[in-house]
């Protein structure tokens, strides 16, 4: 559904627009195309040179903003001169060895991702928008230059007998670098709440604000035109464009914010951003409950799986979740585990050159588990005997009373009996896991806790005094991976498979 994407700018702020990009990659979206003005253009520089968003997080993380202004001497009194506060030097420079790590100096270097940069030639008064087909010479940088040269803050760029500044002058949003808006993602950085009006108090407040009415105008035009309603919006956290003196804690609650903004988006547009995935081909497991697995285009027959099937006990009490500690990684995540086979299912496992998973150690506790490798020829036959029930695990009741009875945070008495409705299957179509470097599918079955009177009490009683094993959280910090937006700080690390349960 989604093949082109397009990021606003925001000048600091467009690491919101990584946070939001980071989910939707966990989706397995890939975009065709890429359009970005000022902020909005680096990010679709490095996405186009094949950076990842938490590889441009770790980028952003490690770079101090205010290391990327050179001012020019007496740069107030000879701003008229000038016409910017600021070289932009080492802004092109910092761009420009990014980029070359990965092999891109000129537009012609990109590979099969189509980059659209926007920027604004005030000489003729018109949008300039730096792609391959029309300059491929032009270093890719350069144009991530001209195209941030925020008004009065850096200097603009000559470029031939045209004088280029920030694209946000005429179009801070470049919707229109994309002839079909239904096919294309939008991510918007939004004010925290809409501003006072107020008259500008100096020369510079007056250009800044005639900047801003402009930049806003030209946009909204352009999103009433095409009816473009396929867009995150992402909030700014109150945090200036140019303040680039930004803390870590500043940081990570724009990231967050882009993070959990896509995740509302995630879950407000979940059928169609199903149709958004990597093109593929079906494989059915035909029974009463059985489900398809979408398979990415390319994949070898002869390709081994990582199947990890577990079951996650949904334990939802006055508005909140409860999640627990895990035991592998420093994170937490819903009641539950990796279902086990039983021995009957060894000798059909055989047949179908199932393996055990290479890539954790199996010891006592993961032994038998259903965490293992599937020859993707044999994927259908190994999912219509997991669907059938047979031979293997069906209840929830092993994981939940090792994580919570075992481990006396309830107690066994009250919750010897338990009863439980299983509500849903969740399946991650095959996609490619960066932490295991292998190709993975992913099945949760999703059961509902239906508490007595008596084990209701002792879970409020366990709500109101957590301990560091077990936290309870909302939805919309689930949907953010713990970060709290109205305290605007990381509450705890959240696993992925959290949001599932919801």
């Amino acid at each position: 559904m989604f093949n082109n994407a397009v990021f606003q700018g925001g000048g600091v702020k467009g690491i919101a627009l990584v946070g939001a990009l980071d989910k939707i990659e966990e989706l397995g979206i890939k975009f065709n195309a890429v359009s970005g003005t000022s902020a909005g253009s680096i990010v679709a520089a490095l996405y186009s040179a094949g950076y990842s968003a938490r590889e441009m997080r770790k980028i952003l993380d490690d770079t101090d903003f205010s290391t990327l202004l050179d001012p020019f001497k007496f740069k107030y009194l000879r701003l008229p001169r000038n016409r910017g506060l600021y070289k932009g030097e080492k802004l092109f420079n910092w761009i420009h060895y990014h980029l070359a790590k990965r092999g891109v100096y000129f537009f012609s270097d990109l590979g099969a991702i189509d980059l659209k940069i926007v920027a604004s030639d005030i000489t003729n008064r018109e949008l300039i928008v730096f792609e391959k087909n029309t300059h491929p010479n032009l270093k890719v940088a350069e144009a991530v230059r001209m195209s941030a040269s925020i008004p009065f803050f850096f200097s603009p760029v000559q470029f031939g007998e045209k004088t280029v500044i920030d694209g946000g002058v005429l179009s801070n949003y470049p919707l229109f670098t994309f002839n079909d808006p239904s096919n294309t993602l939008g991510f918007k950085i939004v004010p925290e709440s809409k501003p006072v009006p107020q008259k500008p108090s100096s020369v510079y407040g007056f250009l800044m604000s005639m900047t801003n009415t402009m930049m806003e105008a030209r946009d909204k035009n352009d999103e009433g035109r095409q009816k473009h309603t396929n867009f995150i919006p992402i909030d700014d956290a109150g945090i200036s464009s140019i303040k680039f003196s930004l803390t870590k804690e500043e940081k990570n609650a724009l990231y967050q914010n882009g993070y959990y903004a896509a995740s509302k988006f995630v879950v407000d547009n979940s059928a169609a951003l199903r149709k958004a995935s990597i093109p593929c081909i079906k494989i059915e497991a035909p029974a009463a409950s059985g489900f398809e697995v979408e398979v990415p285009n390319g994949m070898e027959a002869s390709e081994s799986i990582r199947v990890s099937i577990s079951a996650l006990v949904r334990i939802f009490i006055d508005g909140k979740y409860l999640l627990v500690k895990g035991n592998r990684i420093d994170q937490f995540q819903p009641v539950g585990g990796v279902l086990k086979r039983f021995p009957m299912a060894q000798q059909l496992l055989d047949e179908l050159s199932v393996t055990e998973d290479d890539k954790l150690p199996i010891d006592n506790s993961s032994r038998d588990d259903l965490r293992i490798r599937v020859p993707l020829t044999s994927l259908s036959k190994f999912l219509e005997w997991y669907v059938s029930g047979k031979d293997r695990e069906m209840s929830p009741w092993r994981e939940f009373y090792e994580e919570l009875i075992e481990s006396k945070i309830l107690s066994a008495g009250l919750f010897r009996y338990i009863r439980y409705q299983h509500i849903r299957r969740h399946v991650e179509g095959i996609r490619f896991s960066p932490h295991f470097g292998c190709n993975e599918l992913l099945v949760a079955e999703v059961f509902d806790f239906i508490p007595e009177h008596d084990q209701l009490v002792e879970l409020r009683k366990l709500q109101k005094d957590s301990e560091l094993s077990t936290q309870w959280f909302a939805r919309d910090v689930i949907l953010a991976r713990g970060f709290d937006s109205n305290d605007k700080k990381d509450m705890a690390r959240i696993a992925e498979n959290a949001e599932w349960i919801l």
